[in-house]
């Protein structure tokens, strides 16, 4: 569609903030007052509920992945780990190799330290996007810096151990579970 879209010079805008600018425009202004739907100033007013929706949306959205990610999924995978050291130290005791083991606990350890850093990141950055007073400019600092930047990298890394944590030890309900749930 995208493609399309540019073919019939229409516009493309990918993220709420920028989308809602629609509204504001003078053409759409205009349009509005002459069909008697809304006034410029209840356009603006609209515009200004919306952006404060998509702020408070995506501040949920970055608490939960920040508790989800530090309470539930870091701690099951450093409790993984220590079974697989155990392993390992088994494995080692009767002189057995224990690579795989290892190349495992290095791949699990990569994802939590990828997780950890980017929640802590993503946090630190939320308390400087909280100061922003505009609610336009609060909501593209949201979208760009915290969404963008952060939200696909944590689920990422997540969804990595997931794949590699046994589902005794994962703490919520793994993507295949949830496919075949009656």
């Amino acid at each position: 569609w995208a493609d399309e879209a540019e073919k019939r010079g229409l516009p493309n805008v990918k993220d709420t903030p920028r989308a809602l600018d629609a509204y504001v425009t003078p053409e759409a202004k205009a349009i509005f007052e002459e069909f008697g739907v809304m006034s410029a100033l209840e356009l603006d007013a609209r515009n200004e509920i919306q952006l404060e929706n998509y702020i408070l949306k995506i501040q949920i959205e970055a608490r939960l992945i920040s508790e989800i990610a530090l309470a539930q999924i870091i701690p099951a995978a450093v409790q993984y780990q220590n079974k697989l050291m155990v392993n390992a130290r088994g494995l080692a005791e009767f002189g057995l190799d224990n690579s795989h083991v290892k190349s495992i606990l290095e791949k699990i350890n990569a994802q939590i330290v990828t997780i950890q850093q980017n929640v802590q990141a993503m946090n630190d950055v939320r308390g400087e996007v909280n100061n922003i007073e505009h609610s336009r400019e609060k909501a593209i600092a949201y979208c760009d810096q915290i969404k963008v930047a952060y939200f696909d990298v944590i689920r990422d890394a997540v969804d990595r151990l997931e794949g590699m944590l046994d589902d005794e030890s994962w703490p919520l309900l793994k993507y295949r579970e949830m496919l075949f749930l009656r």
